[in-house]
């Protein structure tokens, strides 16, 4: 597929997203708790809009349109790719959406799935604890007693592991380190595990992050670089503008000192809106 197909795809496939509501901001957001209060993101950061593909199921058109795409994607930027690997839980269903997509140049991929740690221990949030919660997982059950993955691999496989977005590179770096344990445990060899696929990039850090690891990121929509000028003509100007600022600079936006910035947004966004709370 050529990249302009590619782009011009991405592009309807923002644009459905926001207006079916599936990007929600503090001015689309029909829930009153976000209304009021904005989100609360899995880096632990405040921001004004939320990207939440795992109810997109009541749109079956765009799951089709997002995994055609995502299907070229992957097989034109991960060369040779033999397998993609979702990350649980919104990566599952991606995933097997890809695999099966329909089109022209589709091609079927076989897939696979993170599982999440055991209940019983707290999920980590870096390399570092994700390393520590396996050794303790070898310490009480023994080793590879608990599988992480589901699926099938071969030696010299070329993975792709992929989810829905990616905010920062974490939870992507620990998906790695699962489909790592499990390859040792069944002792398959040569697997290329460099590159990671999503349908949205936040753009907040993630890419860099993935370099410095040695990785690659693929996203089919890059919210900082071509996201904010697709939205502009869908979005009321304030609300543009306020999702550009927090792109800029969402740290300013942040818990430990953002306070008073949020809560002026917030009730800006609510004027507007004409909303009113009791």
């Amino acid at each position: 597929m050529q990249i302009e197909e590619r782009q011009e795809g991405a592009q309807r496939v923002l644009k459905d997203l926001y207006r079916k509501g599936y990007i929600e901001t503090l001015y689309n957001t029909q829930k009153p708790r976000h209304q009021q209060g904005g989100w609360l993101l899995m880096s632990c950061e405040w921001s004004p809009w939320y990207f939440n593909l795992r109810p997109v199921g009541a749109s079956p058109e765009i799951v089709s349109d997002i995994s055609f795409l995502m299907n070229h994607m992957v097989r034109d930027e991960v060369p040779g790719v033999t397998q993609i690997t979702g990350i649980e839980m919104a990566g599952i269903p991606l995933v097997s959406a890809m695999a099966v997509a329909q089109g022209p140049g589709c091609e079927l991929i076989p897939y696979s799935y993170t599982r999440s740690f055991p209940g019983r221990y707290a999920k980590p949030t870096n390399l570092e604890d994700a390393k520590s919660v396996l050794s303790l997982m070898d310490e009480e059950y023994g080793y590879g007693s608990k599988e992480l993955v589901e699926g099938r691999f071969h030696n010299g496989d070329i993975i792709c592991i992929t989810d829905d977005m990616v905010t920062t590179f974490a939870s992507k770096a620990i998906a790695k380190l699962k489909v790592e344990y499990e390859l040792r445990r069944r002792g398959v060899e040569d697997v290329s595990l460099d590159h990671v696929a999503v349908v949205l990039d936040r753009e907040v850090g993630a890419a860099e992050e993935a370099e410095k690891l040695g990785m690659y990121l693929h996203a089919l929509i890059k919210f900082n670089t071509y996201g904010l000028g697709w939205l502009k003509d869908d979005m009321i100007p304030e609300e543009h503008e306020l999702i550009c600022d927090y792109q800029k600079d969402p740290k300013k936006y942040s818990y430990a000192d953002g306070e008073t910035l949020r809560q002026k947004v917030i009730d800006e966004a609510n004027r507007i809106m004409g909303r009113k709370f009791k």
